[in-house]
């Protein structure tokens, strides 16, 4: 009898609580795919916008330097994360989700306070949390036909 409280016990006290906790996160997302459908290799920023602005680079940061690995091969995917969840982002505040697409010859042969002051960017996406829920958390470049609603900059063609 004391084995089988104990074990009820341990049950309720540990293991249902962390149960729990996992059902609550299953709906959260820490990534989004980047799907280069182009014939030349990208580099990408992401940042949450909480402000009302266009381009808004990451100070300091350019994609080509960064430790973390910003870059996608023509042809090829790479996964943007963060610790937590994409969603908080939202419930803090956030407006969108932006994504800038950088040329990767570009970045390599021009210097990057250039590249900033003179936008020469391929695009930029500013993704609600609606857009990404809608594209199933998957952004491509160039932008497919289920991006058409997107915000974007060029404009969708």
């Amino acid at each position: 009898m004391k084995t089988f409280i104990k074990i009820t016990s341990y049950f309720f006290a540990v293991l249902l609580p962390i149960a729990t906790a996992c059902r609550k996160k299953e709906n959260l997302h820490s990534e989004i795919e980047i799907i280069n459908n182009s014939d030349k290799g990208i580099y990408f920023q992401d940042r949450a916008i909480y402000e009302t602005s266009d381009t808004l680079f990451i100070p300091g940061s350019n994609p080509a330097t960064d430790k973390l690995n910003f870059y996608c091969s023509a042809g090829k995917s790479n996964i943007i994360w963060t610790r937590s969840a994409f969603e908080g982002d939202f419930n803090r505040g956030a407006k969108y989700l932006q994504i800038i697409i950088f040329d990767e010859n570009i970045i390599h042969t021009v210097p990057f306070d250039t590249v900033r002051k003179y936008d020469m960017i391929l695009k930029r996406y500013n993704l609600t949390l609606e857009n990404l829920q809608d594209l199933n958390w998957t952004v491509y470049y160039p932008p497919t036909e289920a991006m058409r609603y997107v915000k974007q900059s060029p404009p969708f063609e």
